[in-house]
């Protein structure tokens, strides 16, 4: 099954509407392209049918938007980009905002509050699947700093060690 959005066209190509899906995942992407592919396109009730074959579901950024649509985060913890937290919560008021971690595990619902904490969260996911040496060995193959986990805050702190003079 492939979902892609190209412009404002959102395609569905499904080779196999009766297979399971192990992970969906569903990315985020420019609002108004994300409210036509949601609302005009069937994206969220696609998504709504194709959750219930699905082992487990996530989504990254504002991809959470669109898991709302479905009716997925309802009584669920979730997050999204931290600019898009109130908007979350607004739109969304059966589901627990969570504006303080990088992605939030709610049993088979995975979410991440931004682009670059969705390789935290796929990080996550293979560990679950593949044991935390896997994880530990894609990690560093990609460069990543360290394996954060779901508690970690999104917050930046390359901000507060920075030099308050201009490199020379």
């Amino acid at each position: 099954i492939r979902l892609s959005l190209v412009g404002s066209e959102m395609c569905i190509r499904d080779r196999a509407m009766d297979g399971l899906i192990d992970t969906l995942i569903v990315a985020g992407g420019e609002e108004d392209a994300l409210r036509r592919a949601i609302y005009e396109d069937g994206a969220g009730a696609w998504l709504a049918q194709a959750a219930q074959r699905s082992r487990r579901v996530a989504s990254v950024c504002t991809g959470a938007f669109a898991l709302a649509a479905a009716g997925l985060l309802e009584g669920c913890k979730a997050t999204t980009h931290i600019n898009a937290c109130d908007l979350l919560a607004q739109l969304c008021p059966g589901t627990q905002v969570q504006r303080d971690r990088i992605f939030v595990r709610d049993g088979a619902l995975w979410t991440s509050a931004g682009v670059t904490m969705g390789l935290d969260m796929a990080l996550a996911l293979i560990e679950e699947d593949l044991g935390r040496a896997v994880a530990m060995q894609i990690a560093r193959d990609l460069a990543v700093f360290t394996l954060r986990t779901d508690t970690t805050p999104p917050v930046s702190y390359t901000h507060l060690t920075l030099p308050t003079t201009p490199y020379v």
